[in-house]
């Protein structure tokens, strides 16, 4: 669970670090743009400061922002989950068998984290 929340924060400083970079400089006008969704029995709330002046180019940003967000969240699920049956984590879980498996990149990551932790 923390290695999903260090994942979470990791998602969180990725987004917000460029946000953070363009609000510190000096743009004339800001433009808030906000998204938001559901993930993992919970909710995401995401803002950032968008340098598109036009209403067009922000809805466009604020879709594409918002598909990249849902599509990672969706990859860390159905690899991480520990509620989906089918998620690969739930998988080796239940698979008792002395046999290696082949695991994505994301979660070897996170269960190597774990093992330090």
């Amino acid at each position: 669970m923390k290695s999903i929340v260090r994942l979470f924060f990791g998602l969180f400083f990725i987004v917000t670090g460029p946000i953070f970079i363009i609000a510190c400089s000096q743009i004339t006008e800001h433009k808030i743009v906000k998204i938001s969704g559901p993930t993992m029995g919970t909710e995401y709330h995401i803002s950032w400061v968008s340098r598109k002046q036009d209403q067009a180019s922000l809805i466009v940003e604020r879709e594409q922002v918002q598909q990249q967000v849902d599509r990672l969240l969706l990859v860390i699920n159905k690899s991480m989950s520990t509620y989906d049956p089918q998620s690969e984590l739930s998988v080796i879980n239940q698979d008792f068998t002395p046999q290696w498996r082949d695991i994505s990149g994301d979660l070897y990551r996170v269960l190597m984290m774990a093992k330090q932790v």
